[in-house]
């Protein structure tokens, strides 16, 4: 998996213009995704960017991103984008990084965890690893172990 990103979200949209994204960023994504399609054509994309970042997402899958994270439902209505999105990108996440997992109860975080919304995605296999892994972690942690 290729991983890729930047935060340039905020909790309630783009942290720089959209315009300037499209000319600055957008197009080494493009170069940077390509360049690893050259090599292994069927390369998954993920691309990390924390707020609300709805402004890029068709740009991220225009340029071959396929796993976006985190998906913060603090800043995004996560089953709209899933909606919105399913077959097309996966996502890594959604759940609560400013809530459930710094705050809620290992309760609280399995509750996330069995609600997180998860459609299908061309890397073909389940994109949640990283919100098990953060749950089981927060479990560990609550438990003293």
């Amino acid at each position: 998996m290729l991983h890729t990103g930047d935060d340039v979200g905020v909790q309630t949209g783009m942290m720089m213009y959209l315009d300037r994204w499209r000319e600055l960023l957008k197009p080494r994504f493009r170069e940077v995704i390509q360049a690893a399609r050259d090599v292994q054509p069927d390369i998954p994309v993920w691309y990390h960017s924390d707020g609300d970042v709805r402004a890029i997402i068709d740009c991220l899958i225009e340029v071959g991103v396929t796993v976006l994270n985190p998906i913060q439902p603090e800043c995004l209505p996560v089953e709209e984008i899933a909606d919105t999105y399913r077959g097309k990108l996966a996502f890594w996440g959604t759940i609560g990084t400013q809530t459930v997992m710094p705050f809620g109860s290992p309760d609280d975080a399995e509750q996330a965890d069995d609600r997180a919304v998860l459609p299908g995605a061309p890397v073909g296999a389940d994109a949640r690893p990283g919100a098990g892994r953060a749950v089981g972690e927060r479990r560990r942690l609550f438990r003293g172990a």
